[in-house]
């Protein structure tokens, strides 16, 4: 078997638009990015854009809770991600905020990019797992929050009367594992039509369920599966987050 290692000798090297080309079909993903960057690298008056807003999102809701390994590899992954940002931290670069949703309150950062990135990564790293106890009356006033009005909440609180030059980035990590899934397709569906932003869905694990992941994503090619020993997986995302932009 190739190692992703053998595959990087032979690729072109990494440049200020791709940070990998390597791409391997066992993830269906990195498939359609190939083609968006063959149409990036054809086109004659391509751009490198770099104003995006990027809002990570993990799911530690008591009914679609990750496992504390998958917990652990999402935030590994989430760290993976920002220290390949190539332009945080520049004048009208990137900015990153965090929202950790736990079922009876929201732990955030917002968008910002005035940490510097050892800051950002501390912050990201220094993230807990929900115990997932709670009183009886917080409890059944948890039971109405779900993955989707989480990402309600994060496009809205986000998204909504921002930079409107910025391309918007919702990285959703979750387990996918959730009771109705086509309910979730549903109402994610309806939630971000129209709104111009991008959602990713990251499963942290092999046990996450992709029926669940694609309900977020609405397109199989949006959907990444994780662990911490394959997170160059996710290098496919840079492209999207530094992005070209054809006129």
């Amino acid at each position: 078997m190739v190692s992703h290692e053998e595959l990087q000798t032979i690729a072109s090297q990494p440049d200020e638009f791709t940070l990998s080309y390597v791409f391997s079909v066992q993830n269906f993903d990195s498939l359609h990015t190939l083609i968006n960057r063959l149409i990036d690298a054809t086109c004659g008056k391509c751009s490198k854009s770099s104003r995006t807003d990027i809002i990570a999102l993990i799911d530690d809701l008591s009914s679609s809770a990750m496992t504390s390994t998958e917990f652990s590899s999402a935030l590994n992954g989430i760290a993976y991600m920002l220290q390949h940002l190539a332009s945080y931290g520049k004048v009208n670069g990137q900015r990153v905020g965090v929202l950790h949703v736990d079922g009876i309150d929201n732990k955030s950062l917002p968008l910002s990019h005035s940490l510097n990135m050892d800051q950002l990564l501390s912050y990201v790293q220094g993230i807990r797992k929900y115990s997932h106890t709670c009183s009886l009356t917080f409890c059944a006033a948890s039971r109405s929050r779900n993955i989707s009005t989480a990402i309600n909440e994060a496009i809205l609180t986000n998204f909504v009367n921002t930079d409107s030059k910025a391309r918007k980035v919702l990285l959703v990590l979750t387990s996918g594992r959730f009771d109705n899934v086509d309910a979730v397709w549903k109402e994610v569906g309806a939630i971000t039509l129209e709104t111009g932003v991008y959602v990713f869905v990251i499963g942290a694990g092999y046990e996450s369920n992709i029926n669940g992941l694609q309900a977020i994503a609405q397109e199989p090619s949006n959907v990444f599966m994780v662990s911490d020993d394959n997170l160059e997986t996710l290098d496919v995302i840079q492209s999207q987050l530094s992005y070209i932009s054809c006129s």
